[in-house]
This record gives structure tokens, sequence and C-alpha cells, in this order.
């Protein structure tokens, strides 16, 4: 599997985020998990970074989908 991380810092506070992403892949499927808020404020936000609740809601979708794929690499040139 291969994949990205990524967040997105308020204009308040750059340890809080406004979004907090994980897309993960492997040739047979994708797997993209964001979290966030459409409007954030300084009572709407998250803590962290997309390690801190965007990988955990990752990892429990991909183990779940993960077994009902075929496992294939990926080519290698």
């Amino acid at each position: 599997m291969a994949g990205k991380t990524g967040t997105t810092e308020t204009n308040f506070d750059s340890s809080k985020t406004n979004d907090q992403w994980v897309i993960g892949y492997t040739p047979e499927v994708v797997i993209a998990t964001w979290l966030g808020f459409q409007e954030t404020s300084k009572t709407h936000y998250l803590e962290g970074s997309s390690a801190t609740y965007a990988s955990q809601v990752f990892n429990s979708q991909a183990s779940g989908i993960l077994p009902q794929v075929k496992q294939a690499q990926f080519p290698v040139a």
C-alpha cells in the first residue's frame, strides 16, 4: 500500500487544523479519508495532524476493505 497524509492549519492557531486526510492505494483499490469542518472557528476545529484522527479512521476502513480485495503488487520497471 502507498499513501499520503495531509492537514490544513486554522488561521487562528497553527496547532489546530481545518482538515485532516489520508489517501491510501494499492493496484486494486483506493481509500480516501477526510475529516474537517466546512467552516472552522475557535469552537469548531480539529486538534493535531492527520496522524491524530484521520489515520485512525483510515486504519479502521482499510482493515475492513483490504481483506476483501485481491492482493497485488505494484509493477516495478
